[in-house]
């Protein structure tokens, strides 16, 4: 490889903004231990100076009271940027320091899955000159005494609290003791939306941690300019979100002990093969990116979706907090009509379990759609999630009315169209409800 490499520089740190009330949230135990909006309080600003890359900088912000738990190594910035350096297949050379377990799992492991996932992005190394964090005779300790796993309120997330917080079984050494809340890139496609979606998702992951009676660590990172935001995006959030929230339990892995990723996969769907998205093979090296200080899991992959929605669905603090939302708003958590609200209410439906989420969702618009959801569902049946309604109806006994299977073969045949023919059904269908004023 003869290109020159790109290069990280060591990080640097400052701090802005304000304490709340001039003092540290857990001074004032009446507050909640969680900041009421997200740009409240003092952050701390770390900064990995770039070369050769889209912008001269990568920087995370943390909030300031967890600045003990933040690493001065490089793996959370080479955990970001390999996929894009991969994507260039340009090597990077690190003028920080890197762990030696970080370092050779990402050679063994981590880059060969990766390049095994997407063949177009090439093999290259990561050079270092320094390194931290090798064990000591006897074994080094590990990050401080945090079990910390992501909080979004979704499905996957409150599963594995349900596992790993909430089961009456779990020693205290493995009992998740704090929650993360990651502003890098999953909440919009541009700088506006991300913004406000952020904002929005914050008081309600907020509300939901202080139910919880856990922290939330917030995080923020300038990450999406580096792989696009819409209409120039490089690659996808989804298909790197596996790098990019691992990259967060690596800055802060000074105080994690043990970070969990709620997985959306089942075992029997998970693989190292070609794939778009990190997911899919993320139980296999997620644990390569732990370093002597922090262990790094994928959990959840023993469920199906509708099993977890069964685990759940009885837990107030999902009744009221929910939020699986495509388009998030001011209101209520859920849309209740995009594809993800719908199958979570199709699941709640036929568990016996739709009352007791008013709160947050739409039941009343719900009810009214439910007959078209029920046949778009049987539809496109062969999707992984709709498979998983379609079993839960054979379980529970519920056969769709000849109709429905009627328009859902309709609707089969018509998305088996080559796409220039559904455009001409479409058109044909638009006209002749303006000629008949129906569809309105």
């Amino acid at each position: 490889m003869n290109k020159q490499p790109f290069r990280i520089g060591p990080p640097t740190f400052e701090r802005f903004g304000e304490p709340w009330n001039g003092e540290s949230w857990t001074a004032d135990p009446a507050a909640g231990p969680n900041p009421p909006e997200l740009d409240d309080g003092e952050w701390i600003r770390i900064t990995y100076p770039l070369e050769g890359f889209s912008q001269p900088a990568l920087w995370f912000e943390v909030d300031a009271r967890y600045e003990s738990w933040i690493s001065s190594s490089c793996d959370a910035a080479v955990t970001v940027l390999v996929i894009l350096a991969m994507k260039e297949a340009v090597d990077i050379q690190v003028d920080g320091h890197l762990s030696p377990r970080f370092w050779w799992n990402l050679h063994n492991t981590v880059i060969p899955i990766l390049n095994q996932q997407r063949p177009e992005h090439s093999i290259i190394r990561v050079h270092a000159d320094t390194f931290t964090g090798a064990p000591q005779p006897g074994g080094t300790p590990p990050g401080d005494h945090a079990v910390v796993t992501g909080l979004s309120c979704g499905v996957d997330s409150f599963s594995v609290l349900a596992d790993h917080l909430m089961a009456p079984d779990l020693r205290e050494e493995d009992t998740i003791t704090h929650l993360l809340f990651n502003d890098i890139g999953s909440h919009g496609v541009t700088p506006e939306e991300a913004k406000e979606r952020a904002a929005i998702r914050w008081r309600r992951v907020r509300a939901a941690a202080d139910d919880l009676n856990r922290p939330v660590v917030r995080v923020r990172s300038n990450q999406t300019e580096l792989f696009g935001y819409w209409p120039n995006i490089i690659l996808q959030f989804d298909h790197t979100l596996t790098v990019r929230n691992a990259s967060v339990a690596l800055l802060l892995q000074k105080g994690i002990r043990r970070w969990m990723l709620a997985s959306g996969m089942k075992w029997d769907d998970v693989s190292a093969g070609e794939h778009l998205h990190q997911p899919v093979a993320e139980p296999i090296f997620l644990p390569a990116l732990s370093t002597e200080r922090v262990e790094m899991y994928s959990v959840g992959c023993s469920y199906t979706r509708v099993e977890k929605t069964a685990q759940i669905a009885d837990q107030e603090v999902v009744r009221n907090h929910l939020d699986v939302c495509y388009r998030p708003g001011d209101g209520l958590n859920n849309c209740s009509d995009c594809s993800k609200c719908v199958r979570t209410l199709l699941t709640l439906d036929f568990l016996g379990k739709l009352d007791g989420f008013e709160k947050t969702f739409d039941l009343d618009l719900y009810r009214k759609n439910r007959r078209r959801h029920i046949m778009e569902n049987l539809a496109k049946r062969e999707e992984i999630y709709r498979s998983e309604i379609v079993a839960l109806w054979d379980e529970v006994g519920y056969t769709p009315s000849l109709g429905i299977r009627m328009q859902a073969w309709a609707l089969r045949t018509f998305l088996a169209l080559p796409q220039r023919w559904q455009e001409i059904a479409y058109g044909v269908r638009r006209r002749w409800r303006r000629l008949t004023g129906s569809g309105k």
